[in-house]
């Protein structure tokens, strides 16, 4: 376990600090208004609503993204000092983050399907195949993808489970 908590902690280290930039490039560029105006513009006055919600909820997002890989570098030093809080906590991280995966496979589907409605393609058959191209191969990348993480998250959680694993934990 001390290989997997120290490649945690260079994940966490560098999941934080992006994290925290994203954030605050967000914050900032959400708090000017092009983009809602550009991403207007391109769609219509009738964006979908999960676009308005994502819109209007983007800085939240990516400051709990910065925060919730802050969260995980802090567990991951607890694995690496193999404290039994951290156990349970990186187990719960590997099962979310193997949902998060999912997840992914189900925003491809609708990021694909907003972008079909767009105004600005409606009239472009061309690009109407090619974004039907590009959905099919990044819906198949999504669920490839998802599969072996949730495969790798799942052999870790197992992992940490057995018996000798779970003995070198503090309680």
């Amino acid at each position: 376990m001390t290989v997997a908590a120290k490649i945690s902690i260079v994940l966490g280290i560098a999941g934080t600090l992006y994290g925290v930039f994203q954030a605050a490039l967000i914050t900032l560029v959400m708090g000017r208004g092009w983009l809602q105006q550009m991403l207007t513009r391109a769609h219509g006055e009738d964006m979908p609503p999960a676009a308005d919600w994502l819109l209007a909820n983007l800085p939240t997002i990516g400051w709990a993204l910065a925060a919730s890989s802050a969260l995980f570098l802090a567990v991951a030093i607890g694995l690496l000092k193999r404290h039994e809080w951290a156990r349970w906590g990186f187990i719960v991280f590997m099962v979310l983050g193997a949902l998060w995966n999912f997840a992914g496979v189900w925003l491809t589907v609708h990021v694909f399907d907003w972008l079909q409605t767009m105004p600005l393609f409606a009239d472009l058959p061309d690009m109407q195949a090619e974004l039907l191209q590009m959905r099919w191969m990044s819906l198949a990348t999504s669920v490839v993808t998802a599969t072996a993480f949730a495969a790798l998250h799942g052999w870790i959680v197992w992992k940490l489970c057995t018996p000798a694993i779970r003995a070198e934990f503090v309680r």
